[in-house]
């Protein structure tokens, strides 16, 4: 009888500890660093989130599972925008504090393509799949051009 009611007792406080922990942002991300610096921001660049193509792409070397972030990116500046399509990041914010999930650390192009006044070009940038689960503010940083804004309102597999 004893054991029923040390059982009954601790139960709540199983449950109440097991969801504390799965609470934790930093643990439901591959990356979660504080953004301290101001990036830099191109005013001629104009990115806009296009949708997300879930489990779009499986690495052949170890079976990883990419998700594909859709962006379009529009060259609204007078010159010739200059951009590196491997050099992006995801942010999330919490707490009103923007942190970086997700960061591909690829190899930087030597020589930076080209966006032409007045063109668009869309880009897939591949992102851990899973990496959109919990609903909130994301962001899309791509480096030399600026950032996307990435609302998600509910879970994706709900």
């Amino acid at each position: 009888m004893v054991k029923k009611v040390l059982s009954l007792l601790l139960l709540p406080a199983g449950i109440f500890m097991f969801a504390a922990c799965e609470r934790k942002p930093e643990d439901r991300y591959p990356l979660w660093e504080k953004v301290e610096a101001e990036d830099s921001v191109n005013p001629g660049g104009k990115l806009e989130f296009r949708g997300i193509n879930f489990e779009e792409y499986t690495s052949q070397e170890d079976g990883t599972v990419f998700d594909a972030v859709l962006v379009q990116l529009t060259n609204a500046g007078s010159g010739e925008l200059h951009f590196s399509p491997t050099e992006y990041r995801v942010d999330k914010q919490e707490n009103g504090e923007w942190y970086t999930v997700y960061h591909p650390y690829l190899e930087r192009f030597l020589n930076s393509p080209c966006l032409e006044p007045e063109h668009t070009h869309l880009f897939s940038f591949l992102v851990p799949a899973g990496l959109f689960e919990e609903p909130g503010a994301y962001r899309l940083y791509m480096e030399q051009v600026g950032y996307c804004e990435i609302d998600i309102l509910f879970r994706p597999n709900d």
